[in-house]
């Protein structure tokens, strides 16, 4: 069902480029997969246009965690 998730995310942003919860819900769906790099790269995206969506904040933390990467905490 993620593929079709996926699509569907992909039709709506192609409309509504600004909807942060669309690039927010693709990088759960490449979380959950394990593809952490597009998880990375879609929780960075949904903060570029809602900076203070606190889900997206903790999910990028996690994500770069899980790839290996060194996440400070403020």
């Amino acid at each position: 069902m993620y593929d079709q998730a996926v699509k569907a995310f992909l039709r709506v942003l192609e409309y509504a480029p600004d909807l942060h919860d669309g690039y927010f819900f693709l990088g759960k769906i490449a979380a959950e997969r394990k593809d952490f790099k597009s998880a990375i790269e879609m929780f960075e995206k949904t903060l570029a246009i809602n900076p203070d969506f606190l889900p997206a904040e903790k999910e990028l933390k996690m994500s770069k965690m899980l790839a290996g990467f060194r996440v400070v905490h403020a």
